[in-house]
């Protein structure tokens, strides 16, 4: 019986070890994912804004319809992160340098 307790815990614990390391590698992707989507959606703003102002009405909607889809997939992902119990670290957000509507 102490032999079967003992071999028990021991599957236990293993368990419990991969889990929680598959739960952080998760958690890390999301963080990235959720990095990666807060920048998409500031990138496609200022896109629209310089495609809005270069009179490019049409391409800057476009631009804006992407931006906010990009803004669901980030809540989504900070949803995610949140309902593993971590918390959504503070965006870095990239340097964007927007030319004109035609370069983009």
């Amino acid at each position: 019986m102490k032999t079967i307790l003992l071999i028990l815990s021991v599957v236990m614990t293993f368990v419990s070890v991969c889990y929680s390391q598959q739960a952080t590698q998760t958690l890390t992707n999301l963080e990235k994912a959720y990095q990666a989507e807060s920048n998409a959606t500031r990138r496609y703003e200022m896109f629209a804004q310089k495609a809005s102002e270069e009179n490019q009405e049409q391409i800057a909607k476009l631009f804006k319809a992407v931006s906010k889809s990009e803004a669901i997939h980030a809540q989504n992902h900070k949803r995610a992160i949140e309902a593993l119990g971590g918390t959504p670290g503070e965006i870095v957000y990239e340097d964007v340098s927007v030319e004109t509507t035609r370069q983009i």
